[in-house]
């Protein structure tokens, strides 16, 4: 989404981004409801809604200041190739079962 000048492309990946991110996220927590011990659910989804609403402000605290200095394409892009970095090194590590 970084590399697009074309805003109504941007605006369609963002669309495509939204419900993607929506599929994920059901599918995490349908995954975490069925896979945890039912005395430790409280404890996971407490910590799962934790990170949510945390990792916001910390990203707000980040990538605003840095964004005043770099521009915000750059950021965009760089951080779509760690993230599917990421993706690829979870994979890797994770056994398929």
């Amino acid at each position: 989404m970084g590399m697009t000048v074309f805003f109504p492309l941007y605006l369609l990946l963002m669309l495509l981004y939204g419900i993607a991110l929506t599929v994920v996220q059901t599918t995490v927590t349908t995954l975490l409801q069925e896979r945890t011990d039912f005395s430790f659910r409280g404890r996971v989804f407490g910590l799962l809604s934790s990170m949510y609403s945390g990792f916001l402000p910390l990203g707000m605290a980040v990538f605003g200041p840095l964004s005043d200095q770099v521009p915000l394409q750059r950021i965009m892009v760089v951080s779509g190739i760690a993230l599917i970095c990421m993706g690829f090194f979870v994979r890797k590590v994770t056994p398929v079962q």
